[in-house]
Parts: C-alpha cells; structure tokens; sequence
C-alpha cells in the first residue's frame, strides 16, 4: 500500500482503519531530558509506518515509509524512545485510535490522541503551559485485571 501522507489535521477525528490490527512498533523522538516526544511513529500490521504529534492544540495523523516519518527527527538533538518496549506493547491488537477534544487552548480545547489496545490505552496529550507551545506527553494506562 502507498503511504497516503498527512490524513487528519483537527480536534476529532477517528482512525478506522487501524481497528484489528497488530501493533507492530510505537517510537517517539525526543529532543527533551524527559523523554516525552516531539512526534510519535508506529507500525500497524499491514499498513504503512503512521505518524502523529500535537500542535498549537490541534492533532495531525499522517502515514508514510518509514524513513520519511522520521527525516526530521533522525538527527540529534532527537533521541529514539522505544515506547513498545517501555509499556510492552508490541503484538498488542488495536482497537480503535482516535483524536478527542478536551477542554483546552483552540476555541477552548486542545486535542489528545488515545489509542485503545487489547492491553490498555496509550494517550498522547500535551501540556499547556501558556498559549500555543505545548509539551508533549505520553501516558500508558494499563487495562484493568
């Protein structure tokens, strides 16, 4: 499949096509001592690479090769951050990302990207500190039981 490029740019919006697959690998890139990215990329199972990040309270979700998804963070000062290993979610199913508009800094809301997983859900937020330029981060939270 050819990589479509930039696919969402908004608050909301629903990734369907990644329901039922296989995560393959979850990477951020992070320039900060933290280690929470400036882009995360992740690797569904029969599809191309995916690539998302959060900006000026909006979320952008875009599909590429691999090597295209991080031309701009493959260099330092970014470091890769191996969230798939980090919270064990590689061979995790997907079943549904989506981008939810809390309340916030665009028209008084910002995005955050939620993926639900067969093992928990991983949420990409940022932090507001003031105005547009956000931090930001990453949160696993495992699935009860």
């Amino acid at each position: 499949m050819e990589p479509r490029g930039r696919r969402f740019q908004d608050a909301e919006f629903e990734v369907s096509d990644l329901a039922g697959r296989e995560l393959e690998s979850v990477v951020g890139y992070s320039a900060a001592a933290d280690d929470e990215p400036a882009l995360v990329v992740l690797k569904p199972s029969g599809l191309p690479w995916q690539r998302c990040f959060l900006d000026a309270g909006l979320a952008f979700w875009e599909e590429w090769s691999e090597a295209a998804a991080v031309a701009d963070v493959a260099e330092p000062p970014f470091r890769r951050v191996d969230y798939g290993e980090r919270f064990g979610l590689r061979g995790a199913q997907i079943h549904r990302v989506r981008c939810e508009a809390e309340s916030g800094v665009v028209d008084g809301r910002a995005a955050r990207i939620v993926l639900s997983l067969s093992c928990g859900e991983l949420v990409l937020g940022a932090h507001y500190a003031q105005g547009l330029d956000g931090e930001l981060e990453v949160a696993f939270l495992p699935a009860p039981g």
